[in-house]
C-alpha cells in the first residue's frame, strides 16, 4: 500500500532541518521544531502554511514535548524552556544546571508534573535533572550526575508507574531510575548494557524497547518484585533490523501507541537509496510488526533522512519531516489497526523520596550491575562532537 502526498512546505530555508512534531488534538494543531532554533505551530483545520506562533531557542531545538493542551517544553544549548502557546514568544519558565550544559532531551510526566532534561557530556559525565514544572524558578527536584559518562540521547517516563524514569546514552547504558529513592546509586532500579542508544521506551506496562545507533533492536523486561534472584527474563535481541525489514536503512522511531484507545502503535523506517519511508503497524505486547499492512510513502523526503513521523490518532492522516527542511502531509489508504496498548486508567502516582510505600523491588544481582556500571563510568572516555548546537545525529 502507498500513501498519497497531499501537501508539502518548508517552514525554514537554507541548510536547516525539520526535526520533531508534537500534536495538540484539542485544537487540532501541531508544533514542529527546527535546527535553526525555531518552533512553529500549524493548524490541521485549514492547512495554512502561515504559522500560528513562533518560539525561539538560541540554537537547534534538540528536544520537545507536549505538556498539556496549551503548553510545550523544549530544550537546546540555552537550557530547558516552558512555553504557553497562548501568550507569545517568551518562555514562562527556564531551567538549566550549574554547568550551563547543552540539553539534548526532555521528557514530561503529567502525573508528577516533573520535566526531565538530559545533557551532553561535559568533563567526564552527562547529567539528568528534574524540575517541578509548577514551580518556575525553584531548585532542581532531583539530579543524576554520575550515571552516564557520555551524551544522554533519550528520556522516557513510565506511562503508569510515575516513579520510573528511563535514560539512554551513547555510553551504551540504559538506566531505569526509581524517583522515590534519595541516593543516586540506590535510585538505579535497573541498568541495561547494550550499545550506543538512539531510543529507549516503555512500550507496555513491563516491557522496554531499545534501539541502538547501529539499528539493532532489543526488548527487555522491567524489573519487578516478581523476579526472584537469578530468574530475570532474558532479553529478546533482534539484531540489525536492516537485515530483517525490507527497504530499511535506518529507523526513524518506534511509536508504541498513545495508550488511550485513540492511537495505534507503529514503527517508521526509511531508505535513502530509494527515497522511501515506510510505516508498519506495531504490537508492543507481542513485540511484532505487521509487515503485510506496511504503508510506503514514496519520495518522502527525497534522498534526505526523515526525522519524525506523526500519524494523527484515529485518522489516516500522517505528517513527516526531515533533513530537507520540509513538512509533508499524507493520506494513507486506511487507518492503522488498533494494536496492544498500555492502559492508563490506573496510574500509580509518584511518591516522593522518603515514602514508606515501596511495591517494587530490584533483584539482588541489580546491585552488582550498578557497581560495575558506576566503575566503568569513572574510567571511560569518548570523543565528543565539536558541534554543540546540534543533537547527536543517529543516522
Amino acid at each position: 500500500m502507498s500513501a498519497v502526498l497531499l501537501k508539502g512546505w518548508k517552514p525554514v530555508e537554507g541548510d536547516n532541518w525539520t526535526l520533531k512534531f508534537e500534536h495538540f488534538p484539542e485544537s487540532n494543531t501541531f508544533a514542529v521544531s527546527n535546527s535553526n532554533g525555531s518552533i512553529y505551530g500549524y493548524s490541521l483545520n485549514d492547512l495554512s502554511t502561515v504559522p500560528l506562533y513562533e518560539l525561539k531557542h538560541e540554537s537547534s531545538v534538540n528536544g520537545m514535548m507536549r505538556v498539556d493542551s496549551t503548553t510545550l517544553v523544549s530544550c537546546a544549548t540555552d537550557g530547558v524552556k516552558v512555553w504557553d502557546l497562548r501568550s507569545g514568544a517568551k518562555p514562562t519558565a527556564s531551567f538549566t544546571n550549574c554547568k550551563l550544559s547543552a540539553f539534548l532531551l526532555v521528557a514530561y510526566n503529567p502525573h508528577s508534573h516533573l520535566v526531565a532534561g538530559g545533557t551532553e557530556k561535559v568533563s567526564v559525565d552527562a547529567e539528568v535533572h528534574l524540575w517541578d514544572i509548577r514551580k518556575p524558578g525553584s531548585d532542581t527536584f532531583k539530579s543524576f550526575i554520575d550515571s552516564h559518562n557520555d551524551d544522554v540521547t533519550y528520556l522516557n517516563y513510565h506511562p503508569t508507574q510515575s516513579q520510573y524514569l528511563m535514560s539512554g546514552s551513547t555510553d551504551g547504558y540504559v538506566n531505569v531510575y526509581d524517583l522515590t529513592q534519595e541516593d543516586e546509586e540506590e535510585a538505579l532500579h535497573q541498568v541495561i548494557n547494550y550499545a550506543s542508544v538512539h531510543l529507549c521506551k516503555f512500550i507496555t506496562e513491563n516491557k522496554i524497547s531499545i534501539l541502538s545507533h547501529v539499528e539493532s533492536l532489543r526488548f527487555d523486561n522491567l524489573f519487578t518484585s516478581n523476579y526472584e534472584d537469578g530468574e530475570k527474563p532474558e532479553p529478546r535481541d533482534l539484531g540489525d533490523v536492516r537485515d530483517l525489514w525490507n527497504r530499511c536503512e535506518y529507523v526513524v522511531d518506534i511509536y508504541p501507541g498513545t495508550g488511550t484507545g485513540s492511537g495505534s502503535g507503529y514503527i517508521a523506517f526509511g531508505a535513502n537509496s530509494v527515497h522511501s519511508l515506510t510505516v508498519v503497524p506495531f504490537d508492543p505486547t507481542s513485540e511484532t510488526i505487521v509487515m503485510d499492512q506496511a504503508v510506503v510513502f514514496p519520495n518522502a523526503h527525497n534522498e534526505e533522512v526523515v526525522r519524525d513521523v506523526l500519524v494523527i490518532p484515529g485518522t489516516n492522516t500522517v505528517l513527516s519531516c526531515g533533513e530537507d527542511a520540509s513538512i509533508n502531509l499524507w493520506e494513507m489508504p486506511n487507518k492503522l489497526p488498533q494494536m496492544g496498548k498500555i492502559a492508563i486508567n490506573d496510574v500509580k502516582q509518584l511518591e516522593l523520596a522518603g515514602s514508606e510505600d515501596k511495591d517494587m523491588e530490584e533483584p539482588n544481582d541489580t546491585k552488582k550491575e550498578k557497581r560495575k556500571h558506576k566503575s566503568k563510568h569513572k574510567h571511560k572516555e569518548k570523543k565528543k562532537s565539536s558541534r554543540k548546537d546540534v543533537k547527536y545525529k543517529p543516522y
